[in-house]
């Protein structure tokens, strides 16, 4: 296996499980959301770490919101990593 084809998996596998870990915290955070009642208050350091992130992530990616990047990158890999939906 020559160097390429090496690298080509590694990140194919690191895609996929980062991709598991995203669904993983999607289907947490969607359990956590009916488990709350109202509107949930930050502070002001909670609001500074998630724009710090959310601008973090921005800059690592070519363009568009997250949700945008997210709904890409389900649509061209999710039915070759996915199983069926439960």
């Amino acid at each position: 296996m020559d160097w390429k084809h090496l690298l080509a998996y590694i990140t194919g596998t690191v895609d996929q499980e980062l991709l598991l870990r995203n669904e993983y915290l999607v289907t947490e955070n969607r359990m956590l959301r009916t488990q709350i009642k109202g509107r949930v208050r930050l502070s002001d350091g909670e609001r500074k770490a998630l724009r710090r992130h959310r601008q973090e992530a921005g800059q690592a990616s070519a363009g568009g919101s997250g949700d945008d990047r997210q709904a890409r990158h389900h649509s061209r890999l999710a039915p070759q990593v996915r199983g069926p939906e439960v």
